[in-house]
């Protein structure tokens, strides 16, 4: 499965289940901006155009390596967004306004 398929598989199974705010979004993508020293607006038109090898191009090739494993895998990424740390980050940044 490429990554468009992906990612248009696992937005199917997630329809639904997380709404961040406007506002969590962008804290979002300002964490992960600073992580990947990349403008964050940059960042989400990349992640919005589904070119991912731009955003992950700005980290170490382990950690890239990693991220690539796990958006390979639906159901280690899903057991990863149903863990209690992601949940209560989502639930954080959807409170955000």
């Amino acid at each position: 499965m490429n990554m468009q398929n992906n990612r248009q598989h696992f937005n199917q199974e997630q329809e639904g289940a997380f709404a961040p705010s406007e506002a969590g979004m962008n804290a979002l993508l300002g964490m992960a901006g600073k992580q990947l020293n990349t403008d964050p607006q940059r960042l989400k038109a990349q992640l919005e155009s589904g070119r991912l090898d731009e955003v992950l191009g700005g980290l170490d090739p382990q950690k890239s390596a990693q991220i690539n494993s796990l958006l390979q895998n639906p159901q280690q990424l899903k057991s990863l967004l149903q863990s209690p740390q992601v949940k209560k980050l989502m639930d954080t940044l959807a409170k955000q306004k």
